[in-house]
């Protein structure tokens, strides 16, 4: 349901609940762009709407994962389709819908909410050799 209060752009918004959330640093540190913001206790598929408040570093860009430091815990964000989010995917003072995920723990981006992004992923190539037939109690069966 989109935020009364805020609109962000169409892509829904935020800004009058206890999900809102500012973030209060953005630091490159060894290819990973950490987003810091308070510490608090997510529950599992909690929402979070997080506005990046700080400048995003210029050197930050497709090749840049994201993490988000919630208090000391640093947490990955992907997005809903399974993929890393990237620097190139976000904006300053732009809002992004989050959930949380605390069995891995990890936190879920909305992607409609993100930039496109000019990462290039890779591609997995098909198995060379055959898998390792294995029997009815798991064990490898030599050929």
């Amino acid at each position: 349901m989109a935020c009364r209060y805020y609109n962000n752009a169409g892509c829904g918004g935020c800004g009058g609940c206890t999900r809102f959330v500012k973030s209060t640093a953005v630091a490159l540190t060894d290819g990973v762009l950490n987003i810091t913001i308070p510490a608090r206790e997510l529950s599992n598929r909690e929402p979070l709407c997080l506005c990046v408040a700080q400048p995003i570093p210029a050197d930050a860009g497709a090749a840049t994962m994201v993490n988000i430091l919630v208090g000391t815990r640093n947490l990955a964000v992907i997005t809903n389709c399974g993929n890393r989010m990237y620097a190139d995917q976000l904006r300053t003072r732009r809002i992004i819908r989050l959930r949380a995920a605390t069995d891995l723990p990890y936190l879920v981006a909305d992607h409609g909410c993100l930039c496109p992004t000019k990462h290039v992923f890779p591609v997995l190539p098909a198995q060379d050799t055959p898998p390792a037939t294995l029997s009815a109690k798991g064990a490898k069966v030599h050929e």
